[in-house]
């Protein structure tokens, strides 16, 4: 029988091969939950390919841009999610790396509210990853949820959340 996925990690790279192997690790390192990571390559030469295929696990797949950007990871990660399979989405960028224990974290602190949609954690020069976990469940045909304010702030609820985090409806 096959687990149900709990995250889908989208991760767009550009020429960053070294980056994105140690990012991939540090996803693929997590515990108490199922992950599936895809990674979209935004480079015309497919740069990120052969890391994949050198990582060898079935949990990683890979996308080419049939029309790379040059940069713009906001336009790659949209090719990206709509494929996942995981109640959770996170984009993740291919120079950062995941503390150990954050997707059960993230999973904990959404069963434990089952009304939130959305952790997001901010950009601190000091911090070494941006996190931003969006509930599949929570989203109507497969789109993003979307709260105008993020007001409440549960991070208590997840140790190993970064104290910036915040969980909002």
């Amino acid at each position: 029988m096959v687990k149900p996925i709990d995250f889908t990690v989208v991760i767009p790279t550009f020429r960053r091969p070294a980056e994105l192997r140690e990012a991939i690790s540090s996803v693929l390192a997590q515990s108490e939950v199922e992950i599936e990571i895809i990674v979209v390559d935004d480079s015309p030469e497919r740069s990120a390919e052969s890391v994949i295929a050198s990582i060898n696990d079935a949990r990683v797949a890979y996308l080419a841009n049939p029309n790379p950007s040059g940069g713009f990871p906001s336009a790659v990660r949209n090719l990206g999610w709509p494929s996942g399979r995981g109640d959770f989405v996170h984009f993740l960028d291919d120079d950062d790396v995941i503390p150990p224990g954050h997707y059960a974290a993230v999973k904990h602190a959404f069963a434990k509210h089952p009304n939130v949609g959305v952790v997001f954690c901010r950009i601190d020069p000091s911090a070494i990853v941006l996190l931003l976990s969006c509930s599949m469940k929570s989203a109507t045909s497969r789109k993003l949820p979307y709260s105008p304010t993020f007001v409440s702030v549960f991070a208590h609820d997840a140790p190993s959340l970064p104290a910036s985090c915040s969980i909002g409806p």
